[in-house]
Order: C-alpha cells, then structure tokens, then sequence
C-alpha cells in the first residue's frame, strides 16, 4: 500500500474537493481553510486530474459520479501516475 509523505507535524495539508455539488465544496472548503489547510475545488474530474498533476495534493476528496472524468478514474490515473505520492482518498 502506497503511504503519503510524511508530513511536518502541524504542517498544512493540501487537500483538493471535486464535486458537483457546491454547496458541499464550499463547506468541506471552509472547514479545511480554517484550521489552516490549502484546499482546490473543482467540479469536474478533468480539471481535478489537472489540478492534482499540478498542485500535487496530500488528499482528493472526490464525487463518484463527475462530468468528464468520475472520481474513481481520476484517482486511479493519480495512482498510476505518481505511485509515490499517489493523495489519500476520500468518496
């Protein structure tokens, strides 16, 4: 099993949110920023492959069913890709 880095204690974690549903994103997001976490949020699986690939996030908080990409695919594509440093997921 693939372990995230370890992270400084107290460090910020990245966290990217994709969802379709906006109101959720915008809770999870205000949540996570509030204790100090960087946070994305996108509402399509293409752009979270896009943002993930390019901010390298330490969670993906994703909706199954998402336009262009679900986020089963867009996790499974990150594993692939960065096995390294493959984000914990959450669905």
């Amino acid at each position: 099993m693939v372990q995230p880095p370890e992270k400084e204690l107290g460090a910020a974690t990245r966290a990217l949110i994709t969802t379709t549903d906006a109101d959720f994103a915008a809770a999870v997001a205000a949540a996570l920023r509030a204790v100090g976490h960087e946070v994305s949020t996108t509402d399509n699986g293409r752009e979270a492959l896009s943002l993930a690939l390019r901010d390298r996030p330490d969670v993906l908080i994703a909706d199954l069913d998402l336009p262009g990409l679900s986020g089963r695919e867009v996790a499974g594509l990150l594993k692939r890709m960065h096995q390294d440093a493959a984000p914990a997921l959450v669905f």
